[in-house]
């Protein structure tokens, strides 16, 4: 006498964090290639892998990658850091390595990485940040000609504290033009210069201690804008529009192979004697 057990194939089962390995394939398996998922109706002005950076040699990048896997901590954190440093460059080989490794934290940190380095790329170096809150300033000392701004607040760890702004110090002059000339669009002037980007303000000081009044020239190192200051709706529709493209880059480029059964087994019954 004998038990009829019917034997069927059973699906992977994959848990973020935690990979669960028990899985029977079928006997005929392709892999997708990289990027089988994108939609090719949808393309982004930065579509190119690389965003035009010159590939980074292997022998930089290749011992950088293997240490994202270290055991040790510290060795993780050294080499993401060093990832970054290269940038877009590193992107052909974070590329190759995100679709060949297996190891879940490492294709997380390449994640981190890229995305990181994308928008930094395609948007948030492209907006300068000063850090200051400004207002409108009509009264004295500035000449019956003049036109200035009054700085109301210094935000901390920001260009313009960098620079040594003040609380109360008015702004007459950007670039040697009049702050007359910009006033309107000072916010947009100051971002169009992206991070990194420098002005020299003419500044006007009240020196409460001394009570004296003295004209100093400022130069200021611009920063990148923080994504918690995109904040108006022409910015939220920017960033918005950024992490979109990034979502469809990121599918073209980094997308995992996925498993394409060329049949599906069939039930198969087998004899087991008592």
């Amino acid at each position: 006498m004998t038990r009829r057990i019917r034997a069927t194939w059973q699906a992977p089962s994959i848990r973020f964090g935690v990979l669960t390995a028990f899985v029977l394939l079928p006997a005929s398996v392709s892999w997708a290639q990289p990027g089988s998922r994108q939609s090719g109706s949808e393309e982004s002005q930065y579509d190119q892998l690389n965003l035009g950076f010159e590939n980074a040699p292997d022998e930089q990048v290749e011992p950088l990658l293997k240490d994202l896997g270290s055991p040790d901590f510290e060795t993780r954190e050294a080499a993401s850091k060093k990832i970054e440093a290269i940038g877009p460059a590193a992107f052909t080989a974070l590329s190759r390595h995100y679709y060949s490794n297996r190891d879940y934290e490492v294709r997380l940190r390449i994640q981190d990485i890229v995305k990181k380095q994308y928008l930094w790329h395609t948007l948030l170096k492209r907006k300068g940040f000063m850090g200051v809150q400004y207002q409108a300033y009509t009264g004295r000392p500035i000449a019956s000609d003049e036109t200035a701004i009054i700085i109301s607040r210094v935000e901390p760890g920001h260009a313009a504290q960098a620079a040594g702004l003040r609380p109360r110090d008015l702004i007459v002059s950007v670039d040697d033009k009049p702050i007359n000339d910009v006033i309107e669009d000072f916010a947009e002037y100051i971002q169009d210069q992206g991070a990194g980007g420098k002005l020299v303000l003419g500044i006007i000081r009240r020196d409460q201690s001394q009570q004296t009044i003295r004209r100093i020239e400022v130069t200021l190192t611009l920063q990148a804008r923080p994504i918690e200051h995109y904040n108006s709706p022409e910015l939220l529709d920017e960033i918005n529009a950024s992490v979109q493209a990034y979502s469809i880059w990121w599918d073209k480029h980094f997308s995992l192979p996925r498993i394409e059964h060329d049949r599906m087994p069939t039930a198969e019954v087998l004899q087991i004697p008592d």
